[in-house]
């Protein structure tokens, strides 16, 4: 490909103290077949010496820009990247993951051939050294944002994650990740979705999405965690509702209620998780109306347990947990 006919693509890397991993994400990314690369590296108040290997990594290559920030999580990061981009179109990848070495030329032939604003690939799921793909396909399929928010909604074919897709720059005109948020891919993708005329997919998995015992989301539970992506996906099903786009996103909100309340039974009781409760509660009650026959047998009784007798369903289900000594609960 001659680099100088391509239009500029930005790739936005945050970077947290991933020393043992940073190598090998930037490296995929300087490797790429599509050269015209501007590579945004944020170093997002490393400690562990990251910083350095990302200056080493901008002396290496032009491409590379280091921008050196105080610490203020992975939005923040994200935001800091897109403010200083100059790139036509938008990428992102997360500092322990890595890419194929053609996924940009990829996402951009699938783009452009197609003359799309928003190129969608597939990913491998990597976890102690196993690899697992959840969605391959050679189709290529064209969406309005109305079919691809209900596909995002539904969190399978196409996942609320920022690293598979490629972006024209003006998705995020006027939106930025929200600050001090967990989930913060869920709370943005549905806005972007409904900004593009034409979303373009190819299930052809091109992103290793690695899972590590030490990474954010995979720490020991947390309520505060498990509650920020119920109310990402609470607002995304209100957005939906909103613009009359779907009237099944309700089902996805009772269900992550329902999740959360079984996973919170399991923890002590404070006033922060009490609270948390009563908010689920209060959202979930927005669709009563929803019947067993929409959410399901086992959901409809696990929900009128839960409003109607909660103590004894957190008794039950603690010892019902105990009594199987199920693997320990993720989010």
């Amino acid at each position: 490909m001659k680099c100088e006919s391509l239009p500029l693509i930005s790739i936005i890397v945050p970077v947290y103290n991933v020393r043992a991993y940073l190598r090998k994400c930037l490296d995929s990314i300087c490797g790429q077949t599509y050269k015209n690369l501007e590579i945004v590296v944020v170093d997002d108040g490393s400690t562990d010496g990251s910083g350095e290997i990302c200056d080493e990594y901008a002396q290496l290559d032009n491409r590379v820009k280091v921008i050196h920030s105080k610490n203020g999580g992975l939005s923040s990061a994200r935001n800091i990247g897109l403010n200083n981009a100059l790139g036509e179109y938008i990428g992102f990848v997360d500092s322990d993951d890595w890419i194929d070495y053609d996924m940009y030329e990829f996402l951009w032939e699938l783009l452009n051939t197609r003359k799309a604003d928003l190129a969608i690939c597939s990913h491998y799921i990597e976890k102690q050294n196993k690899t697992k793909v959840k969605y391959v396909s050679n189709e290529v399929t064209e969406l309005t944002s109305t079919k691809a928010i209900r596909l995002l909604s539904e969190d399978k074919i196409i996942r609320n994650y920022a690293c598979d897709k490629l972006f024209k720059r003006y998705l995020f005109e006027e939106l930025r990740f929200p600050l001090n948020r967990y989930f913060e891919d869920i709370a943005v993708m549905y806005k972007i979705f409904y900004n593009a005329q034409k979303i373009v997919m190819k299930g052809v998995p091109k992103y290793h999405y690695l899972i590590r015992e030490d990474s954010i989301m995979q720490s020991l539970y947390d309520p505060k965690k498990e509650y920020h992506l119920f109310l990402a996906v609470y607002e995304q099903s209100n957005f939906i509702l909103e613009k009359q786009m779907w009237d099944r996103t309700p089902i996805f909100v009772i269900q992550r209620g329902i999740h959360l309340i079984d996973h919170i039974m399991l923890v002590p009781p404070t006033s922060c998780t009490e609270k948390i409760v009563n908010d689920v509660l209060d959202k979930m009650h927005c669709y009563d109306t929803f019947n067993w026959q929409k959410i399901g047998l086992l959901s409809a009784l696990k929900r009128w347990s839960i409003y109607n007798h909660l103590p004894l369903y957190r008794s039950f289900y603690y010892f019902y947990r105990l009594l199987f000594k199920l693997k320990r609960h993720r989010v």
